[in-house]
């Protein structure tokens, strides 16, 4: 094959995927600008809005609306609630503190019941260390068992 056959059919596979595909759009893309309107943009003062009296609830999506009365009437229902927060970590341990009483003795039950919390905690993975330790010991006499097993084919073999 000549260089010349090998442009022709580089040619003309160019032009089977210029029309073929959307290759046209890849290589040179047609952008359309848009003018934009000024008239859009411009708000009359004398202008009559539809409802004009409801126009500042439109501006509200009707869920939040929705969501907001609940809430209203929630808060009007109850009163006011101080809520019990507690710490990230004291939360996650499923400790609750109670901030109703603020003396000396409710820091120090506080700090009692997060001692209980990691006390019992320390139970836990004392069990889950006893049990690993176990559990490796009898691995340790599985495996003297084998090697003890070994021996004796060996001397019997031999």
């Amino acid at each position: 094959m000549t260089t010349l056959s090998i442009i022709a059919l580089v040619l003309i596979f160019l032009i089977i995927c210029w029309k073929v595909t959307d290759m046209k759009k890849l290589l040179a893309p047609k952008l359309k600008k848009a003018e934009p309107q000024i008239g859009d943009f411009i708000v009359h003062a004398n202008v009559q809005m539809d409802g004009e009296a409801g126009a500042h609830d439109m501006a509200l999506n009707p869920v939040v609306q929705a969501r907001l009365l609940i809430e209203k009437e929630e808060a009007e229902g109850r009163g006011h609630v101080k809520r019990n927060f507690a710490a990230g970590a004291l939360r996650k341990l499923g400790l609750h503190i109670d901030h109703k009483h603020k003396d000396d003795r409710s820091g120090a039950q506080g700090l009692q019941r997060v001692d209980v919390a990691l006390m019992e905690e320390e139970k836990v993975a004392k069990k889950a260390a006893a049990a690993r330790r176990k559990d490796e010991q009898m691995i340790r006499d599985a495996e003297a068992a084998a090697r003890d097993a070994q021996k004796m084919v060996r001397g019997q073999w031999l």
